[in-house]
């Protein structure tokens, strides 16, 4: 019968269950955080802003991205620093006119038409304004 792992006097990584090379105790890491964690302060604000702008474009496809996008923008605007509460104020603007634009439009379906000019030039300009704000947001600008 073997003998039972001796806890050493010095060794705070120690576990009985797998001895002196078990993973520190606690769940305590030493070192810098592992896993992809964001490296500047802005960091997580910036993915949050790319989330944002890409839920709107994909609005255009489900009402729902839109919404989410505009959810994570109110949410998320008043802690932001400057620059990301520019992206976020941008999202917010660019959803009510795209869905104003929308609620305009359907009726006018009815009319000759005409809604479907004015909710493709809403998606459209939904689409643009979406694409220039993610590539904006990607290169830490302003929108």
């Amino acid at each position: 019968m073997a003998n039972p792992p001796v806890r050493p006097e010095s060794d705070a990584t120690w576990d009985p269950a797998g001895g002196a090379n078990a993973s520190p105790a606690h769940g305590r890491q030493d070192g810098p955080p592992q896993g992809g964690a964001p490296t500047e302060p802005g960091e997580d604000y910036r993915t949050l802003a790319l989330l944002a702008w890409v839920l709107l474009l994909a609005g255009l496809f489900t009402f729902i991205g839109g919404v989410a996008a505009v959810v994570v923008a109110y949410v998320k605007r008043s802690d932001a620093p400057p620059l990301w509460q520019s992206h976020f104020s941008a999202i917010i603007r660019m959803f009510w006119i795209w869905l104003a634009l929308t609620i305009i439009g359907a009726p006018l379906i009815l009319l000759f038409g005409l809604g479907y000019l004015v909710m493709g030039a809403a998606t459209i300009w939904t689409a643009a304004v979406g694409v220039l704000g993610l590539l904006r947001a990607s290169e830490n600008r302003a929108p």
